[in-house]
């Protein structure tokens, strides 16, 4: 959401209509939801909380569905941070994908553009948002110990999406073939580098975890507004 509330994205402050205008004309989405999330975290993370809007994006696309009466052949989790680009100029539509039993992830986070086979769409989105703690740390995925906030250990929110798919679904990841890279404003490098002297780690996932509310980030406030422009 464009919520300054909503820190599990690491958000540090209100998005307005106007900043989010240009992407919205870009994207030309069909369907659209800004809805604050302040239940804090799950799992022991805050980051896990990605997965329940990830399942209220299954309910919009099967609306999307019933209301044109037909059916999505894949499902891309895109995070807003990734740029894409083909190589040797072939598109980055999924048509070469093989539509099988296989997740696509990309090579260089593994989280920033994944292609999903629609027909397995319905249990994994359920399956990440659904499943109880105990046996998510069971695969592997435990966030409760200190470190766990600032990357420390096998507690990686983007690692839970890998076994989920492997080792609850037993389907198979595998590398898409697409060029995909980070795009980091000046703003957000400022912003993840006071968190990382703030929170240690990554700065991301201090961002992501050691964040509750937007009182959390005021410092954070303060280094975006020293910004030019």
């Amino acid at each position: 959401s464009s919520s300054g509330d909503d820190t599990a994205k690491g958000q540090w402050k209100e998005v307005s209509q106007a900043e989010l205008e240009p992407a919205m004309r870009m994207l030309r989405p069909v369907a659209w939801e800004d809805t604050p999330d302040r239940r804090g975290p799950r799992c022991g993370l805050l980051c896990m909380r990605q997965y329940d809007r990830l399942d209220r994006c299954r309910e919009l696309i099967s609306a999307r569905e019933a209301e044109c009466g037909g059916r999505y052949a894949w499902v891309v989790k895109a995070r807003p941070d990734a740029r894409m680009r083909s190589r040797g100029g072939r598109s980055i539509a999924a048509d070469g994908l093989r539509n099988g039993d296989t997740i696509y992830k990309d090579r260089r986070a593994g989280d920033l553009v994944t292609y999903i086979p629609r027909k397995h769409w319905e249990a994994l989105s359920r399956t990440l948002s659904s499943t109880p703690c105990e046996r998510v740390r069971s695969v592997g995925i435990d966030c409760s110990h200190s470190a766990a906030a600032t990357g420390g250990g096998g507690c990686k929110c983007n690692l839970w999406l890998t076994m989920a798919v492997t080792g609850l679904l037993k389907l198979r990841t595998a590398y898409h073939p697409f060029g995909v890279e980070l795009v980091r404003t000046a703003e957000s490098r400022a912003v993840i580098g006071e968190s990382r002297r703030r929170f240690g780690g990554d700065g991301m996932r201090g961002l992501h975890n050691r964040s509750t509310s937007a009182t959390d980030l005021q410092h954070l406030i303060k280094v975006g507004d020293r910004l030019p422009g």
